[in-house]
């Protein structure tokens, strides 16, 4: 299974989608020659994994590969690519924090200004 190791940067709050529905998103920045920040959903249960998790631990998440494919109703498909965890390890906690955040108070924000070009999301910001 892939795993993504990293530094848990952004801990989101439960979102409840729908009744039977909710998840929670994790963001970790892995420690790499080129760093990726990488969005992991927790969904259901696993969302109460999250709750001991706290800004700066180091983190280990495997995660499984989802995609789907959805067509608007004017007939244009899309493609989505999800990673949806199912184990967490904290591997290093972040000792000098003194209880876990739960929302996106104080976060960095690592959001990109897209713009639109033929229908998929294009970063403007990237270096290459």
């Amino acid at each position: 299974m892939p795993q993504i190791k990293g530094t848990a940067i952004k801990i989101g709050d439960t979102q409840q989608i729908s009744e039977k529905f909710k998840k929670r998103e994790l963001i970790v920045k892995t420690e790499e020659q080129y760093p990726q920040v990488i969005c992991v959903e927790f969904v259901q249960d696993k969302t109460t994994d999250l709750d001991r998790v706290r800004l700066n631990d180091q983190v280990e998440v495997e995660v499984n590969i989802q995609g789907r494919e959805w067509t608007s109703p004017s007939g244009e498909t899309k493609y989505f690519t999800s990673l949806k965890a199912w184990k967490l390890d904290i591997l290093k906690p972040q000792s000098n924090q003194a209880a876990p955040v739960n929302s996106d108070k104080g976060a960095t924000d690592y959001s990109f200004k897209e713009s639109k070009s033929d229908g998929f999301a294009v970063n403007d910001e990237l270096p290459f």
